[in-house]
């Protein structure tokens, strides 16, 4: 839960905010002593990763190797 809360104070931006305060309200709804488990960071790279990677890369990456 730690690494969550430092990680959501150093994104920044105000095409963020709103993620950033969903998963602010996610953290502090979590138990320190029931939910302070490694599931949390991994569901937490997960949304993260799902709402900021880019999502056309492998399509890219394809369309690249059908022009070669």
């Amino acid at each position: 839960m730690k690494r969550m809360a430092f990680t959501l104070t150093l994104i920044k931006g105000p095409e963020v905010v709103g993620w950033t305060r969903n998963m602010g309200e996610v953290l502090d709804a979590l138990d320190p002593l029931v939910d302070n488990i490694l599931a949390v960071w991994d569901q937490f790279l997960y949304e993260f990763s799902a709402q900021f990677q880019d999502s056309q890369k492998e399509g890219r990456a394809w369309q690249k190797l059908e022009n070669l």
